[in-house]
């Protein structure tokens, strides 16, 4: 017999072949799901398309079993309930990470015409310098549409603008020049 080092655990152990790379049943298993990981992290990253339809596949899968998927929501429920400021921290990262992808799809939520593109709203940021085009704050930044939606107004990168949320929720479904005119009765 040789020694040999663990893969896993890098422990010496005494090999009874030339290609023996564990040192127990609980490294071989390891290694097993590393390999696993590994696997689907290339499939996700070289075949994104791919991988979404199989995951929604899974996700439609689990769905028709009610009550695996009963579990699996209450299990992540309990895992919130458990882990407040954890799960607090992990949704705030997600959301500043894709906050384009989220003021899309709120836009979305709110009308029933098609949602604007987070690379159109990246687009949008990018050009007003994410900063809010009627006061210059760089605060608590949202897309507004120049052109209300309610009267006819589109999500093209020309109908939209960057303001803060004040004065976004302030000038509302109002015009421009409708909410230059309301600022300056306010300023009164």
């Amino acid at each position: 017999m040789r020694q040999a080092h663990c893969t896993i655990c890098n422990s010496l152990f005494n090999a009874n072949h030339s290609r023996a790379k564990y040192c127990s049943d609980a490294c071989r298993g390891n290694g097993k799901r590393r390999r696993e990981k590994l696997w689907a992290r290339k499939f996700r990253l070289e075949q994104p398309e791919r991988h979404l339809e199989v995951k929604r596949k899974q996700y439609q899968k689990m769905k028709q079993d009610t009550d695996k998927y009963s579990r699996y929501l209450e299990k992540g429920r309990e895992w919130r309930r458990n882990n407040i400021e954890r799960a607090r921290e992990f949704s705030r990262n997600w959301m500043s990470r894709n906050k384009a992808w989220m003021i899309a799809r709120n836009a979305s939520n709110r009308s029933n015409r098609e949602p604007m593109s987070p690379d159109i709203v990246n687009h949008v940021f990018k050009r007003d310098d994410y900063t809010c085009q009627y006061c210059g704050s760089k605060k608590d930044i949202t897309i507004d549409h120049v052109h209300p939606i309610v009267r006819g107004g589109t999500h093209e990168s020309q109908n939209l603008c960057v303001a803060c949320r004040t004065c976004n929720c302030s000038k509302g479904a109002k015009t421009v020049e409708e909410f230059l005119i309301y600022l300056e009765e306010i300023k009164c």
